[in-house]
C-alpha cells in the first residue's frame, strides 16, 4: 500500500517499502506564543520563514496548522497554504482539531487554478 501526496511540482510517496518521509511540522502554533501572536495579527511572513527553513532542513512534506485562540483559521488557512506554495513546491498537509475550511483551501491551491 502507498499514499501519494502532491505539491505544485513534486509528488511524495509514503510506503513501507520506500525511504522514510520527513514531514515538517513547525507551522503549528500550539505552545508557540510568538507564532500565535503573528497569526492573530494576520502576519504570514513567519509561515514563509518556517517553510523555507524546514525545506532546507530536509522536509519533504509541510504540515500547516493555524488553529489558535483568536485566529480566524477559516480565513487564514487558505492564505497560509498559498504562502507555503509561493516558497515551496513541496506538498502541504493540514491537520486541525476543528473541521478545516477545505473548499477555500482547495480553491487556493495552484493545482486548482485555471
Amino acid at each position: 500500500m502507498e499514499t501519494k501526496v502532491s505539491g505544485t511540482s513534486k509528488e511524495v510517496i509514503i510506503s513501507y517499502d520506500k525511504p522514510t518521509v520527513i514531514i515538517g511540522e513547525r507551522i503549528n502554533p500550539t505552545g508557540k506564543k510568538k507564532l500565535q501572536a503573528e497569526l492573530k495579527a494576520g502576519n504570514l511572513s513567519i509561515i514563509k520563514k518556517e517553510a523555507l527553513e524546514q525545506v532546507a532542513a530536509g522536509a519533504q512534506i509541510l504540515d500547516c496548522n493555524v488553529n489558535a485562540p483568536g485566529v480566524d483559521d477559516v480565513k487564514l488557512l487558505p492564505e497560509a497554504i498559498k504562502m507555503i506554495q509561493i516558497v515551496a513546491t513541496y506538498p502541504s498537509v493540514s491537520i486541525a482539531p476543528t473541521p478545516p475550511p477545505w473548499k477555500p483551501v482547495l480553491r487556493s491551491t495552484r493545482a486548482n487554478r485555471s
